[in-house]
């Protein structure tokens, strides 16, 4: 394959968008628009500002040169990574807008601000172009070029502010990033020390390592391209731990003189290793992060110093060979035990909990409360030496639901600060006195980060869907499994063989969702007007969704054929399907703005009541 890369280098972000350079990174017209959310958003920042001492590695970008005369700039073709580089590149305008918005004063004693202050735009713009251009498809690039004449980074163009901007990804993207940084500046006093912050996480936002490999034709690139994503995986953390742990395996048993314990032999440890990854599931991922989540739960090693070190991504596989240094057998047996701890924490069949707990578990991984697996991992593990009973290792998963429902809704707090907390209450818990109840220490740790209901709320309130669909998803079962009996039962998560649709009840837009309004519903909706301003302002908020069965076939039907669809067996996959959430949509027989608004507000009281503040605190009467 080397005949096939012209380059292949490691560089930080600083020298790929090098401030004096007229380098442009170009998405092709063929690939597909921006499409990361804020998943991968919060992803990214993990990454990068999680452990700000150490480079963070991004992945890799494939390029083509496509340069027409090179006094106009360099212009690199993305074939992958695309994604990536724009991402970023809203990350550091986020950046520049705070630094412009706080002012850098020139007579500060960090002489090099104003310059780097002055640089970053230089890295955004050059050439009065931006550095990452986007394609145009579906008003992408567009969007993007008119965030940074908002900004002040691109002269303004001659159009206003494109239709629907503020609903797509772009903005999105951009206005969380901003969020995020509005959060940080909020904990500092003076203006000097928000400066300093803004500046240090530049920096490490530009010490990130990305590997560019440049090719001289689309035909190498995308050969490249499929083995890269198909054949030529690169190693992971686990791989490599694993290979240390084969390495050490050998030693042992080679260097064994019979006077000790009999080593673990490279078939045993092998075939325990394995035992650990059947646990885990086969998501690479999902490995890495029990890795994580297990050494922040217990701290295996303590340095020289006596100083325990946070597990990172960057840091992990560091870590591991240190902890590796006490020997084999402990180290397989420890994390076997950690790993069917684990697999009970995402809510697999397991006899180290109870099964309404399993079923608990797996409502919080629903809920997208991931984080709070090391708090669990280190109460699973330690249950019995706690006299934790399964009623209250219930409560406080309960009480992990209601917390992250609010905090994925809302963002509050930053996922930055969260592995931190869980770590906290874990030393919390192993310090306290025996008869102190668990839950209350969870509960009271909770409360005091948790937004408030003000702020669940406006969050609510507003385009939800677009904001977190996962989210929507999770709260919409929650209001519908709210009323169910034994006898009403439907499995909300029951899952299909398709990839697009992977389950069987999916978020249904009342009002369609579409641009082309179908003409029954431009009549419900009082005229072509009051349509388009419910499509803009309403279409995706709570009130204007439900749950349905198969609603690929519902799509832009009236709202009467809505009610009353069936399928080729007759049942009801409507809103007549049974679900308590749609029992007053069968009521009426009209759908219009105000409805939406009504529906809102009530479903939002009820999630407000539902995963309410006194529900964290998992005590009633409790503030």
């Amino acid at each position: 394959m080397t005949d096939l890369i012209q380059s292949a280098d490691a560089y930080h972000l600083r020298e790929l968008i090098q401030h004096d350079n007229k380098i442009f990174y170009v998405v092709p017209r063929y690939q597909r628009e921006y499409t990361w959310g804020k998943n991968e958003w919060e992803k990214l920042l993990d990454d990068v500002l999680e452990d700000r001492s150490a480079e963070t590695f991004l992945g890799t970008i494939i390029c083509v040169n496509v340069t027409r005369g090179a006094a106009k700039g360099s212009k690199l073709e993305l074939i992958d990574g695309q994604q990536r580089m724009t991402t970023l590149s809203l990350l550091l305008s986020a950046v520049w807008k705070k630094l412009a918005d706080l002012g850098v004063p020139r007579e500060l004693e960090d002489g090099d601000w104003d310059y780097e202050f002055g640089n970053l735009k230089r890295r955004l713009i050059t050439d009065k172009q931006p550095r990452v251009q986007l394609q145009h498809q579906n008003s992408n690039n567009r969007d993007y070029e008119y965030l940074f004449e908002r900004l002040g980074l691109l002269a303004k163009g001659s159009e206003t502010q494109p239709k629907n901007w503020g609903n797509r990804r772009i903005a999105k993207a951009f206005k969380f990033f901003n969020s995020y940084l509005d959060d940080i500046l909020a904990t500092l006093e003076t203006h000097e020390d928000k400066l300093r912050e803004l500046f240090n996480i530049l920096d490490s936002i530009l010490d990130s390592v990305i590997v560019q490999i440049e090719v001289g034709s689309y035909e190498a690139a995308f050969v490249l391209f499929e083995s890269l994503n198909n054949r030529g995986v690169p190693l992971s953390a686990i791989d490599l731990i694993k290979n240390n742990l084969l390495a050490l395996a050998t030693q042992e048993e080679s260097g064994f003189k019979g006077n000790d314990q009999k080593p673990v032999t490279v078939e045993a440890a092998y075939a325990q290793w394995q035992r650990i990854l059947n646990l885990l599931g086969d998501n690479p991922a999902n490995q890495e992060r029990f890795l994580r989540y297990y050494w922040n739960a217990f701290e295996p090693v303590k340095a020289s110093d006596g100083t325990r070190n946070f597990a990172t991504k960057s840091n992990l596989i560091r870590l591991y060979e240190s902890y590796l240094k006490n020997g084999v057998r402990p180290f397989l047996e420890n994390l076997e035990i950690g790993a069917e701890a684990y697999s009970a924490a995402l809510g697999e069949p397991s006899e180290l909990i109870s099964q309404k707990a399993t079923t608990a578990m797996k409502r919080l991984q629903r809920a997208q409360g991931a984080p709070g697996n090391v708090l669990l991992l280190y109460l699973i593990v330690n249950k019995d030496t706690l006299d934790l009973t399964d009623e209250e290792l219930l409560t406080i998963v309960n009480q992990l639901t209601a917390f992250f429902v609010r905090r994925n809704i809302t963002g509050r707090p930053s996922t930055s600060d969260l592995q931190r907390m869980f770590r906290d209450i874990v030393r919390q818990i192993s310090g306290a006195a025996r008869e102190t109840r668990i839950s209350e220490i969870v509960g009271d740790r909770l409360l005091k980060v948790s937004a408030d209901d003000l702020l669940f709320r406006e969050a609510l309130s507003g385009p939800i869907y677009t904001d977190n669909a996962d989210m929507t998803r999770f709260i919409l079962a929650s209001l519908a499994e709210a009323n169910m009996t034994n006898e009403s039962f439907s499995d909300l998560w029951a899952r299909t063989s398709q990839q697009k649709r992977p389950y069987a009840w999916s978020i249904e837009h009342i009002f369609p969702q579409g641009d082309n309004i179908p003409e029954s519903w431009v009549a419900m909706m009082g005229g072509a007007e009051q349509a388009q301003r419910a499509l803009e302002n309403h279409v995706h908020k709570l009130g204007n969704l439900t749950l349905t069965a198969n609603n690929s076939s519902l799509g832009n039907r009236s709202f009467e054929a809505k009610k009353n669809h069936k399928n080729s067996s007759g049942h009801y996959i409507g809103f007549r399907n049974g679900l308590s959430i749609n029992a007053p949509l069968v009521a009426i027989d009209q759908w219009d703005a105000n409805r939406i608004i009504e529906r809102t507000e009530m479903l939002v009281d009820d999630l407000v009541r539902m995963y309410s503040l006194e529900s964290i605190a998992g005590a009633a009467g409790r503030p």
